[in-house]
């Protein structure tokens, strides 16, 4: 599968990973603050 985003200025590609109730994706120190968004690409 092939996504394209328009005015990306990075990306990374992870699995997301258990956290309480929910989810977390790590995300590198520099994005701290910044505008990310997240897009599940897969389901079970």
């Amino acid at each position: 599968m092939e996504i394209k985003i328009n005015n990306a200025i990075e990306s990374l590609v992870k699995t997301a990973q258990p956290h309480g109730n929910g989810a977390r994706v790590l995300v590198p120190k520099a994005w701290i603050g910044k505008r990310v968004q997240i897009v599940l690409l897969e389901e079970d």
